[in-house]
Order: structure tokens, then C-alpha cells, then sequence
């Protein structure tokens, strides 16, 4: 199936309503491209299950997970998405859909461990997983670190700051505390050890690097350099342990002659 056959390039999933239980609406296609598929895929699957967008239904278009599109804060489901469930499973019997296809499976699922998915992923790999190699975490003017469980932004250290999604569960939102339902809460202590950064190796300009090639110096005398860079990745700082000490970037010599331009 094709998202964009329509030419809207916005659409990142698609769901029949009421489509659960029903031989061929029982279904959902989501982009999934970073974690934020995790939101667009919860999105469609509440679609499956009955529930409309908040727009529809008389619930705040901007607050919850069923709302038209991904936004700051929108990690839990709405009272109306709760009423909405209740009422599908109530009467799927009753739609002449047949057996209720929730009461029959005899797959039997394993136990899952309890995956911390924030501690796996820090802000800043979030942020590289979303943007790219050269995007890490930012706290925007005006806003603190707990902010975070809204909605991360990421900066590329160029000036530009965008967007991604709230953080995953688990993540580190301020001493001792990770973003739990959305909201900065206290963290389990014996797990929330801070990790302080490290240093990656220095590199220079080329395919997937962060760092520009050389450009000749406007300035007479002076010598063409090139830009090189480590990151504080090695590992990534982690529940308030401490970012890499140093500088992150240094120059180095093009070559031996100097520049002539004025």
C-alpha cells in the first residue's frame, strides 16, 4: 500500500475504524522510519479498535495519542478513546462480525523482560536517530530538561533546532528522574546511575561526517585549514553524568602554502 498515492506526504499510517476482528480490515500500516513509529503505530491500532480522532469525538483535538497528527505531549489516550474501546469490545459480538476474535487466540506469548527503552536510547541518540549523524538533544530558551517527556529538540550545532517526538519511556528528565506516561517522575534509584561521556575519535570532512571540506581563507597570509571534530558519544552521558571534558573541535593544516586572497 502506498501512503503517498495521493500525494499528501504527511500521511505516516493508515488504519480501517472498526476494522478489528473482520477478515480483511484487520489491519494497520505504519511508516517507520525512528521511534517515532511507536506513536504512529498506537495511533492506528486505537483506529482498529473503534476510536476516532479527539477532533471527532469531542475530546481536545491537541492532547492525546488519537489526535490527527503527533505533537508535543501527545503520549496518553483520551477519555473519549477509552469510551470509544469500551464500546467497540462491548459490541463486537454484536455487529454480525462473528466470534470475537480477541476471546480465541491460543497463540501463547512469551513474558517479555521489562525493556527500559530510554536508558537504551539517550536524548541525544534519539535525536541522531530521528535527524542524523550530527543532531544531539537541546533545551530549548525558556524550557528545563523535564520538557523533554512533551517533546525532545535537537540542534545540529549549526543554529538550527527542530523537533522529534516525546522521549521514550524511561528517559532521564532531571536528577534521579525519567519521563514515565509522558510525565518527568522519580526513577528507580538503583538503575538511574549516572554514566559520564566519552570521548569518540576525531574526525575530518567526508561521506558522513559532520564536519565541511576545506575553504580558502578571505583573509591574506593566512593558511586554508580543515575543520575536525570528536563527539560525546563514547558512550553518550547518561541520567546526569557528566558531558566529555575539552574541546570537540580543532583545526587542521590543508596544506603548507598560504591563502593570497583579500
Amino acid at each position: 500500500y502506498d501512503l503517498y498515492h495521493n500525494k499528501i506526504r504527511t500521511l505516516a499510517g493508515y488504519a480501517p475504524v472498526n476494522g478489528m476482528c473482520t477478515e480483511k480490515k484487520s489491519c494497520t500500516i505504519s511508516e517507520g522510519l525512528d521511534f517515532s513509529a511507536v506513536f504512529i503505530t498506537a495511533h492506528e491500532i486505537g483506529h482498529n479498535f473503534g476510536m476516532k480522532h479527539d477532533s471527532e469525538n469531542g475530546c481536545d483535538e491537541s492532547c492525546c495519542i488519537m489526535s490527527s497528527s503527533i505533537g508535543t505531549g501527545r503520549t496518553l489516550w483520551s477519555s473519549c478513546s477509552a469510551r470509544e474501546l469500551n464500546h467497540f469490545i462491548t459490541e463486537l459480538d454484536k455487529n454480525g462480525i462473528g466470534e470475537n476474535c480477541l476471546r480465541t487466540s491460543n497463540i501463547r506469548y512469551k513474558r517479555m523482560p521489562k525493556i527500559l527503552s530510554g536508558q537504551m536510547y539517550t536524548l541525544d541518540e534519539q535525536c541522531v536517530l530521528f535527524h542524523g549523524t550530527c543532531w544531539k538533544h537541546e533545551i530549548r530558551h525558556g524550557e528545563h530538561i523535564n520538557d523533554v517527556c512533551k517533546m525532545i529538540w535537537c540542534s545540529n550545532g549549526e543554529g538550527v533546532i527542530r523537533s522529534t517526538h516525546p522521549a521514550l519511556e524511561y528517559s532521564y528528565c532531571g536528577y534521579r528522574m525519567w519521563c514515565i506516561e509522558g510525565q518527568c517522575k522519580p526513577a528507580i534509584p538503583e538503575i538511574a546511575i549516572p554514566r559520564h561521556g566519552g570521548w569518540s575519535d576525531w574526525m575530518v570532512s567526508g561521506r558522513g561526517s559532520c564536519v565541511t571540506e576545506c575553504v580558502p581563507c578571505q583573509i591574506n597570509g593566512q593558511l586554508r585549514v580543515r575543520r575536525s571534530i570528536r563527539t560525546c558519544d563514547n558512550p553518550y552521558p547518561n541520567n546526569g553524568g557528566s558531558y566529555c571534558i575539552g574541546d570537540d573541535t580543532r583545526g587542521i593544516r590543508c596544506q603548507e602554502n598560504v591563502s593570497l586572497l583579500y
